[in-house]
């Protein structure tokens, strides 16, 4: 009994994704999950009171929070380490990180979608402020004597948040791990020569 009540629950999951995926949250009703899913829409209160508790409980507060966990330890380990030549135990955060992406590839598009209401927008802005404070940390340790001064710290927001838009764009076509991480390897190395160009640049 309790691996059905798991494997329903796993259920209106998947379903609940793919529809976010393809209509966005605010047009994804609990109806239409519960369609999606074969089941009734009784049976999908039955898991969660309402449509934010789905998305609050098992969206951001499961995958958003690991994901942060992971790339707050990565900005940790890349602030101590020489990127060019970086320590085994960055690397292999790094990995992990990757690896969790792509296991959860599909929830982690819904959390960094555009979605035009409320439930992600401070998710996709944390991430964001994260990779800034990351790249600023890491650049003042290589580059002590470079200033950072309004217009380019108005850049780093910018060019974070492309930064983003590029990852999720990587995700939204690529869906098997080699293609992913050929394509992020390629991402990261064009981002850190702009970077490298932009903390030089007097």
């Amino acid at each position: 009994m309790q691996i059905k009540k798991e494997e329903t629950r796993e259920q209106i999951l998947e379903s609940a994704i793919d529809l976010f995926l393809e209509n966005g949250v605010s047009k994804t009703s609990i109806a239409r999950i519960a369609e999606h899913a074969g089941i009734s829409t009784g049976n999908v209160y039955r898991y969660f009171s309402d449509k934010n508790s789905l998305v609050q409980n098992t969206i951001l507060d499961k995958v958003g929070d690991s994901f942060k966990h992971h790339l707050k330890r990565t900005i940790e380990l890349a602030s101590s380490t020489d990127i060019q030549n970086p320590s085994t135990a960055y690397v292999n955060c790094v990995n992990e990180m990757l690896n969790y992406t792509i296991e959860n590839r599909k929830v982690l598009l819904v959390l960094l979608s555009e979605e035009p209401e409320q439930f992600f927008v401070n998710f996709r802005s944390e991430v964001c402020q994260l990779l800034v404070a990351s790249a600023q940390a890491y650049f003042a340790k290589i580059y002590p004597s470079a200033t950072l001064n309004k217009q380019k710290k108005v850049l780093l927001k910018i060019i974070y948040r492309s930064f983003v838009d590029s990852s999720v764009e990587l995700l939204k076509h690529h869906s098997t791990s080699g293609e992913i991480l050929k394509s992020v390897a390629l991402l990261r190395a064009y981002h850190l020569n702009g970077m490298k160009a932009l903390f030089e640049e007097s």
